[in-house]
């Protein structure tokens, strides 16, 4: 049998790579070789094995109809070399190593640094809104009460605003709005996930439902900011924001994403962004390489892919949706 195997095309030598041509290229760097020409057939051999274990992982992540490794189609490069390379030869000569990039690992620590700044409230630790969730212990003692004496009495239309009770915690009745919120759709029935409104003008010192409707409709009954198609710019006020001035429009989804740390989740990897365009984006332009594999597995089966619903993250405290005292 040939110890000669197939050539692996992109090497700047065009190198066919033999057991012996690998043994001596071993021999060279471990006696301390470092000419110009060792270096350039290391980094040619560097290059060209990651080139190809690349494209085989690409290949197969494809798909299965696609599993088949065809290298004379696949294992090609550009003969522009990438610039992540370093070589380094010494008396300890060593492969070169590729300097991997952080971008995601970056964002992903932003998300969690997010998560450890905002993870709990006036009366201990948030809770995720999921079905494992369970209602949190009702609070008994208020160890920073809000001053509410310029809160407002009744609605726009003249009608008394309702609140209700879970210990000493002041909820926002939301009588207004029909229907539970979005958080309450994790839950078990009869529960909801809030968050304290922390709104600096007239303070109201209620604890809200934490989706984008109900905080809409609650900074219109409560504080007199109505959002609806209204593109008119206000700063937010909630202490220590330090984001631009908001439209009343989007003034909601600020709220929702930024102070009440709401996240959107993909349901193939799981990476979390803060908003849900941000997530669909990542699904529509193949940038989740689970759901292309997916999609891929069902158009080769000749079956109908259905994609899943994207997966709302909301941290707050679990209450019942009814008073309890």
């Amino acid at each position: 049998m040939s110890n000669e195997h197939e050539p692996l095309p992109g090497g700047s030598n065009d190198v066919q790579w033999s057991e012996q041509h690998v043994t001596n290229l071993v021999a060279a760097m471990q006696s301390g070789v470092s000419s110009p020409e060792v270096r350039a057939l290391v980094q040619a051999f560097y290059d060209d094995t990651e080139d190809f274990l690349r494209n085989i992982n690409d290949t197969l992540l494809a798909g299965p109809a696609n599993a088949h490794v065809n290298r004379s189609q696949h294992c090609t490069t550009s003969a522009k070399r990438k610039s992540c390379h370093t070589t380094q030869f010494d008396n300890t000569s060593s492969i070169p190593k590729k300097q991997h990039k952080h971008r995601r690992l970056k964002a992903e620590e932003k998300i969690q640094g997010k998560d450890d700044n905002n993870t709990q409230g006036k009366f201990g630790p948030y809770t995720r809104a999921d079905a494992h969730a369970t209602v949190m212990v009702m609070p008994t003692h208020d160890p920073n009460p809000v001053d509410i004496s310029s809160r407002k009495i009744l609605d726009p239309s003249g009608e008394p605003l309702r609140t209700r009770r879970y210990g000493v915690m002041e909820l926002d009745d939301c009588s207004y709005v029909a229907g539970n919120g979005n958080a309450a759709k994790h839950l078990s029935p009869g529960l909801t996930c809030v968050r304290l409104c922390e709104w600096g003008d007239q303070p109201c010192g209620l604890f809200i439902d934490m989706d984008q409707y109900h905080i809409d409709q609650h900074m219109l009954y409560w504080h007199g900011v109505d959002a609806r198609l209204n593109k008119k710019v206000i700063p937010c006020q909630y202490a220590n924001c330090s984001a631009a001035a908001q439209k009343l429009q989007h003034l909601g989804r600020h709220i929702e994403t930024v102070h009440f740390d709401t996240h959107c989740q993909c349901p193939y990897c799981m990476i979390e962004r803060a908003r849900s365009d941000t997530v669909r984006q990542h699904l529509n332009l193949d940038k989740c390489k689970d759901f292309i594999a997916l999609r891929n597995h069902a158009q080769n089966g000749g079956y109908t892919f259905h994609p899943r619903e994207l997966i709302q993250v909301f941290k707050g405290y679990i209450v019942p949706t009814t008073s309890a005292t």
